[in-house]
């Protein structure tokens, strides 16, 4: 009886939809690659207290100091050769 309700009311595919959905309206946690730089993860927590503020300002200044690359990437689309894969 059960599997003859999901043939009909098709629970498999309304319960995919509403995922798809669900993730479709989520906003997007994007980069723009070249303009924008990810600052670098904090450190994990060490045993001495003493350490663990000292790496924590390090890491401060690199998230501070991040920078875009200065070089671009330039693709030939007028190639006349494949792609190598």
């Amino acid at each position: 009886m059960i599997a003859f309700l999901k043939k009909v009311l098709l629970l498999d595919l309304l319960t995919g939809l509403w995922v798809t959905f669900k993730y479709t309206v989520r906003p997007k946690v994007t980069v723009q690659y070249p303009e924008q730089v990810k600052p670098p993860p904090p450190p994990k927590p060490q045993d001495d207290p003493v350490a663990t503020a000292q790496a924590l300002e390090r890491w401060r200044k690199e998230a501070a100091e991040a920078t875009p690359p200065t070089w671009k990437v330039r693709v030939d689309t007028a190639a006349k050769t494949p792609c190598p894969t």
